[in-house]
């Protein structure tokens, strides 16, 4: 919105134990039976490089999981941001979700 608007009145602000500073991190591993072992590996490594971290950061808004490759937008870099203590294994209870999403109309 900030780069179609410039200036628009909104700013970011992380204080310390916000929760919009929590990290939830997309993963991907090669899987012992694929038959494409070195192609799957290849593939990781590219996710993991400055290019494809760099991608991710300025046309997803992803924050970037390698060291060298900043956060886009003026948001602070990881070790920067003060998140609350939150245990993430936590939301794995998805049932409380699903059954709202129920009784809202969603699902």
């Amino acid at each position: 919105m900030q780069a179609a608007r410039p200036n628009a009145p909104i700013d970011l602000a992380f204080t310390s134990g916000d929760a919009g500073a929590l990290i939830n991190v997309a993963g991907a591993a090669v899987l012992s039976a694929s038959p494409q072992q070195e192609l799957a590996q290849n593939f990781v490594r590219h996710l993991l490089s400055a290019e494809a971290q760099e991608y991710f950061a300025t046309r997803a808004y992803a924050y970037p999981m390698i060291p060298g490759v900043p956060p886009v937008g003026g948001l602070p870099r990881i070790d920067e941001l003060n998140p609350p203590a939150f245990d993430l294994a936590k939301l794995s209870n998805i049932g409380p979700t699903v059954d709202l999403m129920r009784e809202v109309g969603v699902l």
